[in-house]
């Protein structure tokens, strides 16, 4: 039978110290904070619940069943910015909404992280230099993790969710921002005006502003050199020939006039030649309503087709002569389509359509000066003489 051995009272205390007294340098106790803390942030990323445009069909398919953002503990979109730890930027971003972007990005409590997710929100994607596009959220709002695609698939973005949790594993309190003294950096909201205004490029527009006259005028020079060649000859179609013979007949003579693949449409003319196409020809369909800006006059392109007939689509032109007022018909009372494309013309390009039930702004804000793809549009703090 085994001896035991008796303990003296300085031994039962100093075994007692052993298994009950965790004894470390403070560097290993913060690296321990470190790891549990990371862990609860990581597991509990709570997404703002914002779209933007058809990126936000993919993050809506990334909460459902099929994906499981649970699994990440990231499933609990919250409506209030104050709730939530992510911000994923899930669309094109304009300069109509940049403003709100960054005043919900502030709403948010530290610590907050910014998903960009798509190619629009990155860079711009397909809308990239355009007159009311954002080329990148990042110019605005910090970004912590960039998810590639045109959309991405729900995948790539839990990829994305994987490669930001795996950056708050790497984060310590020993210099996360949010735990240091004095203020952090600003990121302040854009002046919506004329154009999107970062309070932080001021010095930029000022030296951009002072360029000499003298470049922009050899680049215009050049330009003009390119356009001098002339376009090939195009013979109209025998049935568009027809077909314009037909609407002369019915509406009066010098309605219609083919030239090349189209049919020039006298403006006095344009409501009778639409409602005669529709009614007797079967044009039931308007398919897009465009505008070109020629040196002396506005061109708007309709383009028609049949449903029912399944027939070859037409186009139409009708020219709004001078610069200063441009005014044609409206052809709502025809196709009803033509509601928001006319209003898109008339925002865009300044053609002013009669008759139209609502004609105001539908892609610019309420108070934009100016029509931003007209050849005489000038670009506020940049182009303005």
């Amino acid at each position: 039978m085994a001896e035991t051995k008796t303990m003296t009272e300085e031994e039962r205390i100093e075994e007692y110290v052993r298994r009950n007294v965790l004894v470390t340098t403070f560097d290993k106790l913060i690296d321990f904070v470190d790891s549990l803390y990371n862990w609860g942030r990581k597991s509990s990323l709570w997404p703002m619940q914002f779209g933007l445009a058809c990126c936000a069909m993919e993050m809506i398919c990334t909460a459902s069943s099929r994906y499981d953002m649970a699994r990440f503990g990231a499933e609990v979109f919250r409506p209030s910015p104050r709730q939530a730890d992510v911000m994923i930027v899930s669309g094109t971003v304009t300069k109509k909404m940049i403003p709100q972007i960054v005043r919900l990005y502030h709403q948010m409590a530290e610590p907050k992280y910014v998903i960009s997710m798509g190619a629009c929100a990155t860079g711009g994607g397909p809308f990239k230099e355009g007159y009311n596009v954002v080329s990148g959220v990042d110019e605005y709002v910090p970004v912590d993790v960039y998810v590639p695609g045109c959309p991405p698939t729900p995948s790539a973005l839990l990829h994305g969710l994987m490669a930001l949790q795996k950056k708050i594993e790497g984060q310590s309190i020993r210099d996360l921002p949010w735990y240091k003294r004095g203020p952090t950096e600003e990121v302040p909201v854009p002046v919506l005006g004329p154009d999107i205004f970062d309070l932080r490029q001021v010095k930029d527009i000022a030296a951009a502003a002072k360029k000499p006259a003298e470049e922009k005028a050899q680049a215009e020079a050049e330009a003009k050199e390119e356009h001098k060649k002339p376009p090939p000859e195009v013979t109209p179609p025998q049935e568009l020939v027809d077909l314009g013979q037909r609407i002369n007949q019915a509406v009066g003579e010098g309605a219609a006039t083919p030239e090349k693949k189209t049919l020039v449409i006298d403006p006095k003319q344009l409501v009778e030649v639409a409602r005669y196409l529709k009614e007797k020809e079967g044009f039931d369909y308007l398919h897009n309503l465009t505008s070109v800006d020629y040196p002396d006059y506005f061109e708007v392109v309709y383009n028609l087709s049949s449903i029912e007939r399944q027939g070859a689509p037409i186009t139409l032109k009708a020219r709004a002569m001078g610069k200063e007022k441009p005014e044609l018909p409206s052809l709502v009372s025809v196709w009803a389509g033509a509601d928001f494309q006319e209003r898109e013309v008339w925002d865009l390009m300044g053609v002013y359509f009669s008759s139209h039930p609502n004609l105001k702004r539908i892609l610019m804000w309420e108070g934009f000066e100016g029509h931003p793809m007209r050849k005489d549009y000038k670009e506020p703090y940049y182009e303005e003489e």
